[in-house]
This record gives structure tokens, sequence and C-alpha cells, in this order.
């Protein structure tokens, strides 16, 4: 019968180096599913709708040809100070200027509102009347505030997973590196088949598919070294490094190459 290395001591050692280095990155892959998983639909906030506006003319200064004003507008929800577009015309319809207008929250506190005001400014000319171009700038408070709270909620996220990563790396590492030198070697020592196996825990040699020596530590701080004596006298000798587990193999004190 033809003797091989078992599926644990070929394919099945290649699949824990692999599984090792996986583990090890396993914070930043649930990191990126996270970031690119779809989220929970956004809820749908109403449109920002003008419910009443009123211009207040406080004063003509004739000599200045000014009209100073005031105005007042009432949405359909909490909205952030912000500029409006407002044209002024005068008696005959002309339109005597295009202001933009920033308002404020008409109770001065918090920097959002139903009512915004602007209580003095100053176009030129005589207005006798005025027209809303555009309020598209103003924000809602409501939106705002959600995705605020989205974003704060996310930036905690991120900043655990990368806590937790940091942390786990400092005993992660150590393990993950020595299953990357986790080895095995088989040798045809004259009529026999030989294989030493050096894993994290388990290390041994086998001569004919029979286990020999075997010596098995959860860490090991110095070298492990195997025996083994062939029936025809030959005396085998395997010294296997605690960390790069870069094993060698004599025969009566003679360097020998792995055939696979």
């Amino acid at each position: 019968m033809e003797l091989k290395k078992t599926f644990s001591e070929s394919t099945g050692l290649v699949l824990r180096k692999v599984g090792n280095i996986l583990w090890f990155f396993l914070p930043l892959l649930i990191l990126f599913i996270y970031l690119i998983a779809p989220t929970s639909e956004e809820p749908e906030f109403p449109q920002i709708e003008l419910i009443s506006d009123e211009c207040y003319i406080l004063d003509y200064y004739e000599s200045l040809n000014e009209t100073t004003c005031s105005i007042e507008l009432t949405f359909n929800q909490n909205v952030y100070e912000g500029p409006i577009t407002v044209d002024f015309f005068d008696k005959n319809g002309k339109k005597l200027e295009t202001l933009t207008i920033p308002l404020t929250n008409a109770d001065y506190y918090p920097s959002y509102g139903i009512k915004m005001v602007n209580t003095y400014f100053d176009i030129s000319g005589e207005v006798d009347s005025y027209e809303i171009v555009d309020y598209s700038k103003l924000l809602s408070a409501e939106m705002d505030i959600y995705l605020e709270s989205e974003s704060d909620l996310i930036s905690a996220f991120i900043a655990l997973i990368l806590v937790w990563a940091f942390f786990r790396c400092i005993y992660a590492i150590p393990v993950t590196l020595t299953a990357l030198f986790f080895s095995c070697k088989s040798y045809q020592i004259n009529e026999h088949f030989i294989v030493v196996y050096a894993g994290r825990m388990h290390h041994y040699i086998k001569v004919d598919g029979k286990k020999i020596d075997e010596k098995n530590s959860l860490i090991s701080f110095s070298a492990i070294n195997l025996n083994a004596v062939l029936d025809t006298g030959e005396e085998i000798n395997v010294h296997i490094p605690a960390v790069t587990k870069r094993m060698s193999l004599r025969v009566n004190g003679i360097l020998e190459q792995p055939s696979h």
C-alpha cells in the first residue's frame, strides 16, 4: 500500500492556516460588511411648505430712496435659520430689487423653529409689494437631527469595532503568526516513509504510518526534539524550533532533505 500524508497533514494544514488568517481579520470583515450592507429605510419627512408670510413696511426714507422692512414667515415644520430670496416691487409693479434675506427663529432660541423672521433690512426704492421667490435653502430640523443621530451611531459603532480590533490584536497576532509556520514534511529513508508534523501544540514523527514519537505543549519556548529508530538501525533525530517550525531531520547525524 502506498503511504502518503493524511488530510490533516496536507490539505487540512493549509485550511488551518487560511482559517487563522480569516480569524485575524474578522473585526475588519465585520466592519466592512456593516458599511456595505443596506441600511434600514430612511423615514419620510414632509416637504418644507410655506404656510403664511407677511412683510411689514417700517419706514420709507425719501431722501435716501430706501424702504426699511421686516418679514415674518410661518412653515409647516421646524426649519433651521437660513436664507430666503424675495423680489420687491413698487406700486407700478416694477421690480426694485431681489434680496437674499437671512432668517432667524422668532423666539431667538434655539436655531430652528416654525416661525422665522428678519426684523430689519433695507430695500432700494419705495416698496409696495413683494414675492417670496425661493426658500429651498432652509433645512428641515427633524431631518437634520435624524441624520446627525444616525451619523453619531455609525461613528460610535466604528470606534467600538476599532477599539475591539486593537485589543484583540494583542493576543490575535501571536496566535495567527504561529499558525503561518505550521509545517508537515515527508521523507523517504531507504524503504521507509517518514512524516514529521509541527503544529501549534502537536508535534510528532511517524514511520510508515505509525506514530513513533510525539510531544504536545500548549506554549513552547524551546525547540522540540523528536527521535525514532528504524528497524534497519538508522537513528532519526528531528529538530523543530519553537517559533519558526523550520524542522530539520538527520539520519545518523546526516541532514536529509524532504521528499515532499
